[in-house]
Parts: structure tokens; sequence; C-alpha cells
């Protein structure tokens, strides 16, 4: 059977009523299922922890699903969003994209459960293995669902996020997060109890993020 050209292949795939459709997803993953899987782990690569590391097929299994169900949800709504459809060679682009995407998402929530249930020492190896970009990213996204957790009249919420910050992203030790110009007059093991507090909140948070 001849094959689909490019802009036939993404009609077919974006009209499930099309008697094509089975048949244009099946040549859609033989065209593109090896492309995805190298650039979710290309990308897997970047994001280098222990956790990650013992389960690397795996997760690039994963993310790459996460990639087709992202691709077909809501009728196709991303694939129909690309209007290039007479150039395969921006579809690889824009493809590569959306892995790259799918992969931040999935592996900030791996990092997130690391950040709720395991050591300090394991989380901050793991924040320091990333780049400069995905560490704020991530650290952003932290930040985010700390400002909305609800508050108590005794928070202090953004000077512990300052707290968390230093201890977790930038690695600093207790003494040194204490000897911070603004932060001498803080009392023996308020760091440690900070970190437990914001955990516990993230922890009570994980439906936003798991």
């Amino acid at each position: 059977m001849k094959q689909f050209t490019f802009p036939e292949l993404l009609a077919c795939c974006c009209e499930p009523l099309s008697s094509d459709w089975e048949r244009g997803w099946r040549e859609f993953s033989a065209r593109y299922n090896k492309f995805i899987h190298n650039k979710v782990a290309q990308r897997c690569r970047t994001w280098d922890f222990p956790r990650l590391r013992r389960q690397f097929t795996e997760v690039v299994q994963d993310i790459a699903g996460v990639v087709y169900i992202t691709l077909c949800k809501n009728d196709c709504q991303a694939l129909r969003s690309f209007t290039a459809r007479a150039d395969e060679r921006v579809f690889f682009g824009w493809l590569a994209t959306v892995c790259a995407r799918a992969t931040n998402r999935y592996l900030q929530r791996l990092l997130m459960e690391m950040l709720m249930d395991e050591e300090n020492e394991a989380v901050s190896k793991a924040l320091r293995r990333l780049d400069a970009a995905d560490r704020w990213e991530f650290y952003e996204m932290v930040v985010v669902e700390l400002r909305n957790a609800a508050k108590r009249k005794t928070d202090n919420r953004e000077r512990d996020i300052h707290i968390f910050q230093l201890s977790m992203f930038s690695d600093f030790s207790e003494g040194l997060v204490r000897s911070h110009p603004c932060l001498q007059t803080l009392g023996y093991r308020v760091v440690q109890l900070v970190i437990h507090r914001l955990r516990k909140i993230l922890h009570q948070r994980r439906k936003n993020f798991i």
C-alpha cells in the first residue's frame, strides 16, 4: 500500500472519523517513533540524577507515551495547531519542541517527588546537575506552589522560601544560611524546621503536579 504524503498523513491523524485514521497513526509511529524516543532520551540526559538513571528506559518510554497523548488529546488540538503542513522539516523541529516540553514537565514532577520525599543531600545533588535554566524553571514551579498554599498568621512565607532556596537550590549549609545578613537572628535548627515545613506543604499540594 502506498505511503501517505506528509500533508495526507497529518490530515488523516487529525480526523478520528476518517477510515484512514488508524492507518495514519500506524504510519505516523513508523515514521516518527524513533525520532520521538531519541529527542526524549537526549533531554533526559541533561537532567542527570540517580533516580532517573536507574529508570532511564522506563522513563523514556513513559514520556514518549505522554508525547503521543499530547498530540491526540482534545481532538488532536496540538497536531491541528501545526500549520506548516507542506514542510516536514519544520514539523521535525516542532515535534522536537513538543518532546522537550513533555520531558521537562515529566522530570519536574519526578524531581518534585524527590524534593518532598528524599534526604536533603540527595535532592541538592540532583538540583546541582541541572543547567541554570532548568534549575530556575523548577525553582519557579516550587515557589508558585508555596506561595499559593494557605498561610498561617504566624507564617513568614517569603523569608522561608528564601531559606529553602539557599538550602536546597544553592546548597548552603545551615551555618551559612544563618550567616546571611538578613537571617542572623534565626534560632538553632530553624533552617531545618523551615525546610521540613515547606516540604510538608508541597506534599499536601502534590495533586497539583504529580
